[in-house]
């Protein structure tokens, strides 16, 4: 976003605001980044941010404050009361789906302009925060133009033999393995690992990812008897992504409290079939089902058909078609 501005309207005209100083050094480089906040979210350093906010739009004749999250909308909101600053307010998923204290709601609801990521979310503050839908401007993400999103024409050979996957099925997810994202649905393929062995029994599936969950997942994976089916990565750096995208032949993620799911992006340019939810953001990510097959998040008997028949072939061919995913995906959020 940054970026496109600073093409825009050039970088010299563009203050970055930061609560905790978390940018990158091209940010730091390119952009006047000013921090005013600190290193930790304590009460104090709230406080010093907000004064500090205040202090820079009355020195600063600014056009528009851009609000990066619901949780810094009353700011702008204050600033907009006192300096007649207008201001636009950036949602994603679950922070707008939320029950929200009644500041945030004053911050959100007096935004000159919503900015969210799809039409669930757009519907969601609708629905729970009687934002109009006229407010709110749905920007789809996009693929990281820094990353190469390629299909290979084998699957990675150091990868192969690294997790040993010779003559294997694998399934994949990328994603945040944390106990407030169990939400992702990780789980529930591992739920349906014995309905799918039964029937594709050369399978593997693959975690990519680090947290505080996986420690319950191994538990689960052994209470069901398929932890020789499941591979647990850890980290893996964006650069290296595409090599594990390649290496699978299904990427799953039922989610129910997606926002959108840019890994999904990710797959599919990497010409891999995709299965997701129905019930979130996923939905918009895989255009309503024209790029993915879409499941009860809570039905592990449909999450288990869906990849059994992916892994069979017994879907439409356009979506386990390689060339027809990547052209689509690209066309949409290249």
């Amino acid at each position: 976003m940054v970026q496109a501005l600073g093409e825009l309207y050039g970088t010299e005209n563009i203050d970055i605001l930061s609560l905790l100083g978390k940018c990158n050094g091209s940010c730091r480089k390119h952009y006047h980044f000013i921090d005013v906040g600190g290193t930790s979210l304590t009460p104090l350093v709230k406080a010093k941010f907000i004064k500090n906010c205040l202090l820079i739009a009355y020195k600063n004749n600014y056009d528009i404050i851009l609000c990066c999250h619901i949780s810094l909308s009353p700011i702008a909101y204050f600033i907009k009361k006192i300096f007649g600053i207008r201001y636009i307010t950036f949602t994603y998923g679950i922070d707008a789906w939320k029950n929200l204290f009644h500041h945030q709601k004053i911050g959100l609801k007096n935004a000159d302009l919503i900015v969210t990521i799809s039409k669930f979310t757009q519907r969601m503050l609708y629905e729970k925060h009687d934002i109009k839908l006229s407010k709110v401007k749905i920007v789809s993400p996009s693929l990281n133009p820094m990353c190469s999103w390629n299909v290979y024409q084998e699957k990675p050979k150091v990868l192969v033999k690294k997790y040993k996957l010779n003559d294997f099925k694998v399934l994949l997810t990328v994603a945040r393995l944390v106990s407030t994202e169990k939400y992702k649905g990780y789980d529930k393929v591992i739920s349906a690992l014995p309905k799918v062995i039964k029937k594709v029994p050369n399978i593997k599936y693959i975690l990519v990812g680090r947290g505080n969950d996986i420690p319950r997942i191994k538990k689960l994976a052994k209470k069901l008897g398929v932890e020789k089916y499941v591979i647990f990565t850890g980290f893996v750096p964006d650069e290296d992504l595409v090599d594990y995208y390649n290496l699978c032949d299904v990427f799953i993620m039922p989610s129910k409290k997606e926002g959108f799911g840019i890994v999904f992006l990710e797959a599919l340019a990497c010409g891999k079939p995709v299965i997701c939810g129905n019930k979130d953001g996923s939905v918009d990510a895989v255009l309503n089902g024209k790029l993915g097959i879409l499941v009860d998040p809570d039905s592990i008997d449909q999450i288990a058909e869906a990849i059994i028949n992916v892994l069979q072939g017994n879907v439409p061919d356009n979506l386990i078609d390689p060339e027809y995913l990547r052209k689509i995906v690209l066309e949409h959020y290249g």
